[in-house]
C-alpha cells in the first residue's frame, strides 16, 4: 500500500524555535541533522505516518548561514531516509539506512525529481558513484559516494549520513 504524502503539512510542523542545543551544534558544524529542537532527534507526523527533520548545512567552510533540506523516514519504506529540497519543492535521493561503498546513496537525475514521492519509480534513484547533467547542461556533476557532496559545496566534503531512525 503506498501513502500519500503531504510535504506542506509535514514542513508546516518542522517549524520550531532553536533550542540552546541546536544553538551550541550550528556554532561548531558545518553539517547537522536537527527536528528545530534537538540535534539528532527525528519529529513524529503520526498523520503522515513519517519521522522528519532538518539537514543543515553550509555550502562552504566559510558560509556563516546554515541553509536546509528536509529528511524523513517512512516506516512503510524501511531502507530509505528520503530528502527533499524545499527550493524546488522536490525529492532528490535518498540514503540507505547504513550507507556504504557496496549500498550507496542514490540520486535522482535532475528530470525524476518529483514532490510527490509515490509518483517516482524505484528504478529512477540511481546509486553513486553518478554523473548528472545539471538543468543548465554545463558541466556534468560527479558523484563518488558513498555520500553525495553538501548541496551547493564546492569543495566535495560529502554529506553526513543522518541519524537511525526511530524504531516502531
Amino acid at each position: 500500500m503506498r501513502v500519500m504524502i503531504s510535504i506542506v503539512t509535514l514542513s508546516a510542523c518542522l517549524v520550531a524555535v532553536p533550542s540552546p542545543s541546536t544553538a551550541a551544534a550550528k556554532a561548531e558544524a558545518r553539517q547537522y541533522y536537527s527536528n528545530g529542537k534537538t540535534v539528532g532527534r527525528w519529529q513524529h507526523y503520526p498523520q503522515q505516518k513519517a519521522y522528519g527533520m532538518y539537514y543543515k548545512y553550509k555550502s562552504s567552510a566559510n558560509a556563516t548561514g546554515y541553509k536546509y533540506h528536509w529528511a524523513y523516514y517512512y516506516p512503510s519504506r524501511p531502507k530509505y531516509v528520503y530528502y527533499y529540497n524545499p527550493e524546488t519543492k522536490k525529492y532528490w535521493g535518498r540514503c540507505p539506512l547504513n550507507p556504504t561503498k557496496q549500498n550507496p546513496y542514490q540520486i535522482l537525475d535532475y528530470p525524476d525529481r518529483h514532490g510527490d514521492l509515490d509518483k517516482i519509480p524505484e528504478e529512477k534513484f540511481k546509486p553513486l558513484p553518478f554523473e548528472l547533467t545539471p538543468p543548465d547542461k554545463k558541466n556534468k556533476q560527479k558523484f563518488a559516494g558513498p555520500m553525495p557532496p553538501i548541496p551547493g559545496s564546492d569543495d566535495d566534503e560529502q554529506m553526513e549520513p543522518p541519524p537511525p531512525p526511530p524504531s516502531e
